[in-house]
């Protein structure tokens, strides 16, 4: 599966980590391990490459743990419209 930003709702600044809604006038500041997690999906890495990547980057984090994390904030996203699946050819 791969992600990317639907880039007509909202607007990614990964330096200063934030995402700001566009369309409906919300702003959410990221974690590191959210920067980790979305920077990772949008450089077509897939959920397993980004769980061990989690589980590296923060050693104190198991990959059961890296896991729900990541498929935790993919949804999130998702259900608020910032991240879209892409569809594979």
């Amino acid at each position: 599966m791969m992600f990317r930003i639907d880039e007509s709702m909202v607007e990614y600044d990964c330096e200063n980590r934030i995402i700001v809604d566009i369309k409906n006038g919300h702003f959410y500041e990221l974690n590191d391990v959210a920067v980790t997690i979305l920077n990772s999906l949008l450089n077509g890495k897939d959920f397993y490459d980004t769980t061990k990547l989690l589980s590296e980057v923060y050693e104190n984090v198991e990959r059961n743990e890296a896991l729900e994390d990541v498929d935790r904030f993919v949804r999130q996203l998702c259900e608020i419209g910032i991240l879209v699946l892409v569809e594979e050819t």
